[in-house]
């Protein structure tokens, strides 16, 4: 690899991964890749943009080329997100926007040309954004885990955007079997849907939890909305277009609600109300 121009690399603590961070500062924040330090010294994440991946490979010493090949399948098309992140929203500057370009960890391997959402908490990790828009990004019930660290790990989030996944807190169908382990397995894996979603809801820094156009924003999960409490409701983003809430549909998913009342019909119209004069 010859012809790069150097880039000095700055010594201090990077919080911020943006597309000049160096590549040995990102090793430094995702602890990973160790080995290629030293082949990588000279580049950024803009760089790596640019590289010619088979020169690459081909010019890594062969017993670190595997390790390059998994750098360089991670790392390229986070980079690219970085590149198409917009700056600014009402709430102020951060927002990443990785809608469409982010895959659940089951699909990884058969779509290598998008980033899975389980090397996300690495490389994310002590960033400063304030809205996170993984929508459309066919996500599962698995990668709820990987959204959990994603928002422990950048306590800056405000706005978490996950509509349009396929979250639904189980196989239905598992369900419907008369089989009591296969109803055990299907509890378990609900509750740890339920839980992990109060948890993002309880998180302080977090303001709006978009979760709308998933199959657990429907009528099929409202034992689900009936965990909800207010407080939890006051950041729920269920409704998909604010002109939706004038046609009172959606009063379904909180009629059985044991603490059903006009108030929390009220407090859910403000909190959309609130959310879609930001976005």
């Amino acid at each position: 690899m010859t012809g790069k121009k150097k880039t000095k690399e700055n010594p201090s603590i990077v919080t911020e991964i943006n597309l000049e961070t160096t590549v040995p500062q990102y090793i430094d924040k995702i602890n990973k890749f160790d080995g290629l330090r030293k082949i990588l010294q000279d580049y950024t994440l803009r760089d790596i943009l640019g590289v010619d991946e088979d020169t690459i490979i081909e010019d890594t010493p062969v017993n670190l080329r595997a390790s390059m090949r998994l750098f360089l399948k991670n790392t390229v098309p986070f980079a690219k997100s970085l590149s198409s992140t917009v700056d600014s929203n009402n709430e102020g500057k951060g927002y990443l926007n990785l809608s469409e370009k982010v895959v659940s960890q089951e699909l990884a391997k058969w779509q290598p040309e998008k980033i899975s959402i389980a090397s996300l908490p690495d490389q994310l990790k002590n960033t400063n954004f304030q809205r996170l828009d993984l929508s459309w990004c066919t996500l599962f019930d698995s990668d709820f885990v990987y959204i959990l660290q994603i928002c422990e790990q950048v306590p800056s989030i405000k706005i978490l955007e996950l509509q349009g996944n396929r979250f639904n807190r189980s196989d239905k169908k598992s369900s419907q079997v008369d089989d009591k382990k296969s109803s055990q397995v299907d509890d378990k894996k609900s509750s740890l849907v339920d839980n992990i979603l109060i948890k993002i809801l309880e998180m302080n820094n977090i303001k709006f939890l978009n979760i709308s156009g998933n199959p657990i924003a429907t009528v099929d999960h409202i034992d689900l909305f009936a965990k909800f409490e207010e407080k939890h409701f006051k950041k729920l983003i269920f409704i998909p277009e604010f002109s939706w809430i004038i046609a009172g549909n959606w009063k379904a998913m909180i009629k059985k609600h044991p603490k059903y009342s006009e108030q929390l019909e009220d407090i859910i119209i403000e909190a959309h109300k609130k959310y879609f004069q930001i976005i």
